[in-house]
């Protein structure tokens, strides 16, 4: 087994600019607030959706803790359809959002979609 010669940052930096690494780096597409992260830097939810300070505390432990070149925040899969116009109920089942109401229901939705501003 061989061992990482590059840093994470590194490694990510690199494949962004389409040098060589040493092994392909990690980015999770979904999320990373898993139990064992909470655990480890000691935040959780329903708080870590909601404060921003623990928002970070949590995504960063994916990085300190797991090693990963990526880290992603919010921990839910809701925020580009929130942008979009979706409503969520928040923390009705097991402290996870719940969606209430689609930012689309037909076709003809599409259409009326703005560019959310990404400020």
């Amino acid at each position: 087994m061989s061992q990482d010669t590059m840093t994470p940052i590194e490694r990510y930096e690199a494949v962004l600019n389409k040098n060589s690494v040493d092994r392909i780096p990690v980015t999770p597409l979904t999320q990373t607030g898993t139990v064992d992260l909470m655990n480890a830097c000691g935040v959780y939810w329903p708080e870590a959706q909601i404060e921003p300070d623990k928002i970070v505390k949590l995504a960063w432990a994916a990085y300190e803790v797991a090693g990963l070149e990526g880290v992603r925040a919010p921990f839910y899969i809701y925020a580009e359809a929130v942008a979009c116009g979706a409503t969520l109920t928040k923390w009705k089942k097991n402290n996870h959002p719940v969606l209430e109401k689609p930012a689309v229901t037909s076709l003809e939705d599409i259409d009326k979609l703005e560019v959310p501003d990404p400020e």
